[in-house]
């Protein structure tokens, strides 16, 4: 069971240390996501996607954050590796220097929260 990362989040938070592959192959490892149960959908950091040569394009859907206001964001096609899972699709960019995990991955997974040992885990289908 991975930590929760302490030195990036206070308070400390789950966080997946992903690969994320491009269209043609170029991987960036070690991509740090926050697992967050209440995001609807994930999201890449910009820079990641661009050292991944993806493609990035404007995303026509609007998203609200928690703070509130809608933003556009931009779009690429990746791919997101972790543990033995792969998902491939469409993943909306932010600029900043980890990603999220959002309920359209997290859904496929079992997932362990330990909030008291501060430890996660994953399991569930493929």
């Amino acid at each position: 069971m991975p930590a929760y990362d302490a030195k990036g989040f206070d308070p400390p938070a789950a966080v997946i240390l992903a690969r994320v592959r491009g269209p043609s192959g170029v991987v960036r490892s070690e991509v740090p996501l926050l697992i967050d149960t209440g995001a609807d959908v994930s999201l890449l950091p910009t820079a990641v996607a661009t050292a991944v040569d993806a493609v990035v394009r404007p995303s026509g859907t609007p998203i609200r954050f928690l703070a509130g206001g809608e933003v556009l964001l931009h779009q690429a096609d990746l791919a997101v590796e972790f543990s033995r899972y792969r998902f491939r699709g469409v993943f909306l960019l932010i600029d900043s220097t980890h990603g999220v995990v959002g309920r359209n991955v997290l859904n496929a997974l079992a997932l362990l929260l330990d909030g008291p040992r501060q430890r996660w885990s994953l399991g569930g289908r493929r």
